[in-house]
């Protein structure tokens, strides 16, 4: 039997260590990873930083990519029960982060937006940018006067689109994951269920995130995942994928000679 003592609360909390617990989320983060090791170690460490350090976040957004019905949310689930719903904002609305109302961000340390649409992933990239590194939030609630505080924000962000969100040639706030193409059984899901239910998994697991050694640094040890670089590559600029393919592959002459009846010299 366990012994954890809470000092803000002074209470004593006694449960049994079942080291399946941590086997399990382990398990369920390769899955959301497409089983790349890197990539793994880096969400542990991430979560165990949320733990560890919550009102000190690294600037970087997390971005998996997945169909509905593979667990995204449950991550979040289990998180949620460990710091407690009060700090964490949910939303499938990017306007509650970045409209004109953003009461909902308000003394958060992780906000979540599920199910993003390329379209209003575009229409606020600036901003959305801008917040994962801030240093300050302006929170402007209707009927107050905008006030500042500390930006204690870690994003999640879901999306089952192949490209809901700008990712620019020199990015250095998003990580971005693919899950495994296998969607898991229902047994999978059970067991993952009891992460939030059962008493004893989840101080397990809250102990051993608490107690992590993390060993890289979250901002400058980003994973080069594959799905960040297909992400990366789709979003070059059409201009500078002809210039790239006429100067740097040195396909001028041939393009011009292929495409001569659609071309006429200039006089100058």
């Amino acid at each position: 039997m366990n012994q954890r003592k809470k000092k803000d609360l002074n209470i004593t909390i006694h449960y049994k260590y079942d080291p399946t617990a941590v086997e399990v989320f382990r398990k369920h983060l390769s899955h959301l990873t497409d089983h790349d090791e890197a990539s793994i170690e880096y969400l542990m460490s991430y979560f165990a930083d949320i733990i560890q350090n919550p009102s000190k976040p690294p600037g970087i957004a997390i971005l998996i990519k997945s169909p509905q019905g593979y667990g995204k949310d449950m991550t979040i689930d289990i998180v949620e029960k460990m710091i407690s719903s009060a700090y964490l904002c949910r939303t499938e609305d990017i306007k509650d982060v970045l409209g004109s109302f953003n009461t909902p961000i308000k003394d958060k340390i992780i906000c979540v937006i599920n199910e993003l649409q390329g379209k209003d992933g575009w229409e606020y990239k600036d901003k959305l940018k801008g917040i994962i590194t801030s240093n300050t939030l302006n929170i402007n609630e209707k009927g107050i006067k905008h006030y500042k505080q500390s930006n204690n924000l870690r994003f999640f962000i879901f999306s089952n689109r192949m490209n809901p969100i700008e990712i620019s040639q020199d990015d250095r706030r998003f990580v971005v994951f693919k899950s495994s193409f296998r969607k898991p059984k229902p047994e999978y899901f059970n067991e993952l269920g009891k992460l939030i239910t059962n008493k004893d998994k989840l101080y397990t697991l809250y102990n051993h995130l608490k107690h992590y050694q993390i060993k890289i640094n979250l901002r400058q040890n980003r994973p080069k995942t594959k799905a960040h670089e297909t992400m990366r590559v789709a979003n070059i600029s059409s201009l500078y994928r002809f210039v790239n393919h006429l100067f740097i592959n040195n396909t001028m002459d041939e393009y011009f000679k292929k495409h001569k009846n659609e071309y006429r010299n200039h006089k100058a």
